[in-house]
């Protein structure tokens, strides 16, 4: 996946503000490509264990999904935080994960990023993601 140094970054702050609760957002490229230039923050609407899952409330999302429209972005993937965790797509990821999106995986231990991966589902049949290289765009 390749994703531009401000998209990363915006991510990492999210992730660091949001320890020790898991956070969640959308990527997003321009129309026709798959180069993720932005991000969108999303609320993690899972308040019964908002520490180790995320849910993005379907209104915000069809809200997000018409202001990139009226911009020219696609959602072209997701990204959220595994608090005090490594960065893997574990079970729940997986069986959650749509295919041909992107899933940023963002490890947060002790309030410090350490390390992200991406990974995608081939098809609804998967039963693991594949880790992606990440190749990170200046500007």
């Amino acid at each position: 996946m390749k994703i531009s140094a401000p998209a990363v970054d915006a991510v990492h702050a999210h992730v660091a503000e949001g320890y020790p609760n898991e956070i969640c957002g959308m990527l997003v490229a321009p129309k026709g490509t798959r180069a993720v230039t932005e991000i969108r923050r999303a609320t993690n609407a899972n308040t019964d264990r908002p520490r180790d899952t995320y849910q993005i409330d379907a209104r915000e999302h069809r809200a997000i999904e018409k202001e990139c429209d009226r911009a020219g972005l696609d959602i072209v993937g997701y990204y959220h935080s595994h608090p005090d965790h490594a960065s893997y797509a574990s079970i729940r990821d997986t069986e959650q994960a749509w295919p041909d999106y992107y899933y940023l995986i963002v490890s947060c231990i002790g309030g410090e990023v350490k390390e992200e991966k991406v990974f995608y589902r081939t098809d609804w049949e998967a039963r693991q993601m594949i880790e992606e290289p990440i190749e990170v765009l200046a500007g």
